[in-house]
């Protein structure tokens, strides 16, 4: 947050929004002014519970840490206040700093956890039965299509053949079926 509006600008703007962009942002300013004022009828989806009890505790600490991280952010960036640089020059801030920068690593642990073993399991299964009845069908096709491909010449007498010939097996299927 300080970074970005008390920070040096990396680059300047080249134009003002015009009212493509400064129209939506009015309407969700407004709605959201105006939007608290209306409460929804979501008792049904939410019923009310006898038992209330507040924690003030878990109200405090919620409202603490964002305020605790803010007020570190204007110490480290604002102020420019050295006081967290034993601890973000050390191994273990260095660490920290890289796994948040690489957000918080999810891509290695959606690649450990879901796509490995799933390549695994894949591999594992390869050359199963299921597998050869899907080929034959992926085979069967490829060579249907190579057939019906070299049946495509281009030759109009080629196609009225083919399309009598059709007929004639047609009319002798139904006309032997009576």
């Amino acid at each position: 947050m300080f970074i970005v509006f008390f920070g040096d600008a990396h680059t300047e703007p080249d134009k003002q929004p015009g009212w493509r962009m400064a129209g939506p942002l009015a309407l969700l300013c407004v709605l959201s002014l105006i939007g608290g004022w209306f409460a929804l009828p979501l008792t049904s989806v939410f019923p009310t519970s006898a038992e209330h009890h507040v924690s003030y505790l878990i109200e405090g600490i919620s409202i603490a840490i964002p305020l605790i991280g803010v007020f570190i952010a204007w110490l480290t960036y604002y102020k420019k206040s050295n006081s967290f640089s034993s601890v973000t020059d050390s191994s273990t801030g260095q660490a920290l700093s890289h796994f948040w920068k690489s957000g918080w690593a999810i891509d290695t642990l959606y690649k450990r956890l879901i796509v490995s073993p799933y390549v695994a399991v894949s591999n594992a299964m390869r050359g199963e039965w299921l597998d050869k009845i899907y080929h034959g069908v992926v085979n069967i096709s490829v060579a249907l299509h190579q057939l019906l491909s070299n049946s495509q010449t281009g030759k109009m007498r080629w196609y009225l053949t083919s399309m009598v010939f059709g007929l004639i097996v047609l009319v002798s299927i139904f006309g032997w079926a009576r």
